[in-house]
């Protein structure tokens, strides 16, 4: 699996993204330059049977946070995107709330909002949101060229947030393994497990007394709520999303041992559960064995064997094949990596760095592929990042396009 660095780009990108489209020109907005005091609300844009109003642009306008032109075509201009962008979104409301199949999770909304503002606004936008992913989903995806990215880049260079100094590097990972017979008791612990909680044992209180997860043992094996794609590995995924609410698992055996599962509730695509890990131990034998092991990959390395081949033979764990990491996030990787990677260059080959991560010990050799210098993003750098939010921005513009088709829409300035 290939990693990379995405820069923080969204913002601008988005931003970019939400006054493009032409316009047709407007009239001045109550209290900007040049504004009529004796302004009187009106009605600006009719949509369907909801009615947008002057002092809705205006407080929109405000909400922008940004320097209101001086120039009256310039302030027209950016009233008539304004009341674009209030139209489209009255257009996704209107069409969401008549799709019986999109729900809000309002108890979610509730611990992101503060106030009832707020959580009307964002209520609002979740339902956008939520339609126009159902909208998407089967559709034919929508061509991006070349050039419209290269445009696009260009029209946003000076809002480019400067890409951070990088380290790209090849790992490989080896997890120091218990042998077979360590492995078959560690099953047969987790089988005599299932059968007390089969005999009506509580989960909770097995799971303080024997499960192996430090992150959740004091807790009584609670991992929370969690949806496909937490960070679970396979095998523990596939099991729990299969159970039912109150039913336990067989032992399902991963890369950290055995787990029994228990599901305690469903909430749509969401799980609350429960586990117990029952970890095969590892003997300072085991240890010394892949620590041997590490070495001579290391050996292999120094005399030219393909890093590649060599990911082919022996890679796994914790962190991606081939990383691109910031280097002042370096300590975010497993313990000892910051400090090997730190300051050395393009083609050094480091390790074995022994860590422990997640109740075992592993060990890590790496690569370094390329060390950059903070700077100025380039296109290739934001590539990616772009050709997505076209992709999604011309999508929203043939959805919207066929909701204008079948609903009422006027413009009244």
């Amino acid at each position: 699996m290939n990693g990379r660095t995405i820069l923080n780009a969204s913002t601008w990108l988005i931003a970019a993204t939400l006054l493009t489209a032409p316009r047709p020109a407007a009239a001045q907005l109550p209290g900007m330059p040049g504004a009529d005091p004796e302004f009187v609300d009106r009605v600006v844009a009719v949509v369907g049977d909801s009615a947008i109003v002057m002092s809705q642009v205006s407080e929109r306008m405000f909400q922008l946070g940004q320097q209101m032109p001086t120039d009256s075509a310039a302030l027209a201009e950016l009233q008539s995107q304004v009341l674009e962008a209030l139209v489209n979104e009255q257009l996704l409301l209107q069409a969401a709330l008549k799709d019986t199949l999109i729900t809000v999770d309002d108890g979610r909304i509730n611990a992101i909002v503060d106030d009832e503002l707020d959580q009307r606004t964002r209520r609002k936008q979740n339902l956008q949101q939520q339609f126009l992913a159902r909208q998407a989903a089967g559709r034919r995806a929508v061509i991006v060229e070349e050039s419209e990215m290269r445009e696009f880049f260009e029209s946003q260079r000076d809002a480019l947030p400067e890409r951070p100094a990088t380290i790209t590097f090849a790992n490989i990972v080896l997890n120091a393994e218990a042998a077979d017979s360590a492995k078959a008791a560690a099953m047969a612990e987790a089988e005599d497990i299932l059968e007390q909680l089969l005999a009506g044992e509580d989960f909770e209180e097995l799971a303080r007394r024997h499960s192996d997860d430090p992150g959740s043992q004091q807790l009584g094996g609670d991992l929370g709520w969690f949806r496909r794609g937490s960070g679970f590995v396979k095998e523990f995924e596939d099991a729990a999303f299969e159970l039912r609410p109150g039913q336990v698992s067989i032992p399902i055996e991963t890369e950290f041992g055995y787990h029994l599962i228990m599901v305690e509730r469903v909430r749509g695509p969401e799980r609350k559960a429960r586990h117990i890990l029952v970890q095969p131990d590892v003997t300072e034998e085991d240890l010394q064995r892949a620590r041997t092991t590490a070495t001579e990959i290391r050996t292999r390395l120094e005399q030219g064997e393909a890093f590649g081949a060599l990911q082919e033979e022996f890679g796994a764990g914790p962190i991606p094949d081939t990383a691109t990491v910031a280097t002042d996030q370096l300590s975010q990787l497993p313990p000892g990596y910051s400090a090997a990677l730190a300051g050395v260059p393009a083609d050094a080959i480091v390790g074995p760095i022994e860590f422990g991560q997640g109740g075992r010990t592993s060990f890590g050799l790496a690569q370094v592929i390329e060390v950059r210098e903070a700077g100025v993003a380039t296109f290739e750098d934001v590539r990616t990042e772009i050709h997505d939010v076209l992709s999604q921005q011309k999508m929203q513009e043939r959805i919207l396009a066929e909701l204008r088709s079948a609903a009422h829409v006027e413009i009244r300035i």
